[in-house]
């Protein structure tokens, strides 16, 4: 069965050459197509989902809850619930740096870093007197991790890294609270939450990151933040149909449009290809060939074809890494997620195809 099908493929390879290439190169562009707009969703989706303050509670600290409360109910929050991140923020309202106390992790999502490394959980788990500072309170030309020290509550603790933090961005969505309380900063240190509480600082304000996927979970992240801070004023995170959040489901939209243009694109090749084989397969029944054959020939066939121009899209992919990375685009390199794509695509092309398939496998009188 596979020699036939393969005979009749070369066949078709020699007779009409242009076609056959034409199917291989369109059957590859559709997959090209496919890797690369699924890799442009799933990038702009992580983007998305990367906007760490559309998810993030602002609150208000009470005056009067001193450094040891305040890290009882620290220890609350994070034992609680799952926060993404916390952080809490002191500044006294002179011209100098705001202290920051940190949970979680950074990964240039709320601020870029561009020296050293960031807080570790050993940090925080040990209270470790290290920080990270902004690139102003760096007091040396060349970055060297752990050499230089800060002032954190009159403390010296040891910077190891430094980045680019303006203030304000640690406050997107919440800029009202921001002129509130840390407006008129000319710096910022971000320390491990548990040595900020060591130190015996205080927050004024305390911002809180989950993931927020609908209106009844952020009621339920709300109505827990009520109880580790009562009386606290606590801000919800507004998801605002900004510009950018337009622009990214156009951007979505569009790829999601040429993923389904790429399907349909195969699925007319396959018609296209079972019509010029028709005769073939009329021939096929005439010399006595079973119908179950020849349908089972028709899958073999077109799986072969199927296979060349997949085989000859992870070449191209494979050879262009390089200038694909270059233009920030990342398509699927997953060996598995593209075996995946390929079966999936000669599944769902068959299925679409199943009645022209039958049909094929028929005897045509106007054909022979």
């Amino acid at each position: 069965m596979i020699q036939a099908a393969l005979k009749d493929l070369g066949l078709l390879a020699r007779k009409r050459r242009i076609v056959f290439i034409v199917l291989i190169i369109s059957i590859t562009c559709s997959f090209l197509v496919i890797s690369l707009m699924t890799g442009v969703v799933r990038d702009l989706i992580r983007s998305a989902g990367m906007g760490s303050m559309w998810n993030t509670f602002t609150i208000e600290v009470p005056e009067g809850i001193g450094a040891e409360e305040l890290a009882e109910r620290y220890e609350a929050l994070l034992s609680g619930s799952s926060p993404s991140t916390v952080f809490a923020a002191s500044f006294d309202g002179s011209p100098s740096a705001v202290v920051i106390g940190w949970y979680g992790k950074n990964e240039n999502r709320w601020f870029v870093q561009d020296e050293g490394r960031f807080l570790d959980d050993s940090d925080v788990k040990y209270a470790a007197k290290v920080a990270v500072v902004s690139e102003e309170l760096y007091p040396a030309f060349a970055f060297e991790e752990g050499v230089h020290p800060v002032q954190a509550a009159g403390t010296d603790v040891n910077i190891i890294g430094v980045g680019t933090v303006p203030t304000g961005v640690l406050f997107t969505g919440a800029a009202d609270v921001f002129d509130r309380y840390i407006n008129g900063a000319s710096g910022t240190v971000i320390l491990p939450i548990t040595t900020f509480t060591e130190l015996g600082l205080t927050a004024n304000l305390i911002r809180v990151e989950y993931s927020v996927g609908s209106e009844k979970i952020m009621a339920r992240y709300h109505a827990f933040l009520e109880s580790v801070f009562p009386g606290a004023q606590i801000t919800d995170p507004v998801i605002a149909e900004t510009f950018y959040s337009a622009s990214m489901k156009e951007a979505i939209s569009r790829s999601a449009g040429l993923i389904m243009l790429a399907f349909i694109n195969i699925a007319a090749l396959y018609v296209y290809w079972l019509l010029m084989m028709r005769r073939t397969h009329t021939l096929y029944m005439v010399c006595g060939a079973s119908r179950s054959t020849v349908i089972t020939m028709i899958l073999l066939e077109w799986f072969l074809l199927t296979l060349l121009g997949y085989i000859l899209y992870v070449t191209i992919q494979y050879c262009s890494m390089t200038v694909l990375e270059f233009m920030g685009i990342e398509p699927i390199s997953s060996a598995a997620v593209q075996a995946f794509c390929f079966v999936f695509i000669y599944l769902i092309s068959t299925s679409l195809m199943i009645r022209q398939v039958i049909r094929n496998a028929q005897i045509h009188s106007e054909v022979i």
